[in-house]
């Protein structure tokens, strides 16, 4: 590329991530498609021959923009090619000699498989995602890029906790946890707030699964606090979905903690967290929050019920 043609293309890549994040943040089919629209122009007028990096940087924005598009609307082909377009990139991008990039390319590689996978309900995916994301963690090191590398490691624990709960044998949720924790070791509520919550509620609900499997009180507990942990970020006003899935994990690890301690009092408090959650969940696109928190409503009820004796 001369000066001229790398400036344009620094404009142009700037100008696309601005749209993709804006879909990002907002949610936003639209926006987001207009996202897609830039990436393929800017790819159309962007020569892999002469110009390797940015071609394949283009492509890894492209991959991750057709993700996130594919979630929105619900789309596997979508995400199915944002699967493809990742693995274009990783033509160009090595370990040897652009790691950061090949370690980058990868962790969206994962997060493409598992939308994919989890559309397609293939468990074959998910594992190939978390494969990917254990590649970009081997990648990235945490000295040098600790917030990528904690990226990776909570991704880490996503894919094992999908798996973990589709496999009669724990170590898949042993892993999930230890990933978890690892990425807390990185994300501290100062230095990464969004980021620190969303581990700690994800952390919860892995805690709470394995301690089910092995009738662990200690692991319920600890489920408990990490839910409550992420619930001090996540306010109610301002990051309603967050704060309603967290008090979903919150009431069901109260609830199965009640199980094992026989305390009612635990089945009312999880009972409170539900309805909070229910309360929250008031966009039309949150029926399946809506339901599975009405359902362990009833599951907290009956649980009740059997405990007191009514």
């Amino acid at each position: 590329m001369t000066a001229d043609p790398q400036a344009a293309w620094h404009t142009d890549f700037a100008r696309a991530e601005d749209v993709f994040s804006r879909g990002e943040r907002a949610e936003d089919a639209s926006v987001l498609s207009d996202a897609v629209g830039l990436y393929r122009t800017l790819l159309a007028r962007t020569s892999r021959e002469f110009a390797p990096t940015a071609w394949a940087t283009t492509m890894v924005g492209l991959g991750r923009a057709l993700r996130v598009l594919s979630v929105q609307i619900g789309d596997s082909d979508t995400a199915r090619e944002a699967v493809t377009t990742c693995r274009t990139a990783l033509t160009v991008f090595n370990r040897t000699d652009t790691r950061t990039d090949w370690a980058h390319t990868m962790a969206q590689l994962g997060a493409a498989l598992a939308a994919e996978g989890q559309f397609t309900h293939s468990m074959a995916q998910i594992e190939e995602a978390e494969a990917s994301f254990r590649d970009a963690a081997a990648g990235f090191t945490r000295e040098t890029e600790p917030l990528d590398w904690a990226r990776a490691q909570r991704n880490i624990g996503a894919t094992s906790a999908v798996l973990g709960e589709h496999d009669p044998d724990t170590n898949r949720l042993a892993d999930a946890v230890l990933a978890y924790r690892a990425a807390l070791g990185v994300y501290t509520k100062k230095n990464a707030p969004t980021d620190w919550a969303m581990t700690h509620s994800n952390l919860g609900h892995a805690l709470r699964v394995l301690g089910e499997r092995w009738d662990d009180t200690s692991l319920l507990e600890q489920a408990v606090a990490a839910c409550e942990a992420a619930l001090e970020v996540y306010a109610r006003e301002a990051m309603r979905r967050d704060h309603a899935m967290t008090q979903t994990n919150r009431g069901n690890a109260l609830s199965a903690l009640g199980v094992r301690d026989g305390d009612p009092d635990k089945q009312h408090t999880a009972m409170a967290a539900y309805q909070v959650a229910l309360d929250c969940f008031t966009d039309p696109t949150e029926e399946g929050y809506r339901a599975v928190a009405r359902f362990n409503f009833s599951l907290a009820e009956r649980r009740l019920r059997d405990q007191v004796g009514a």
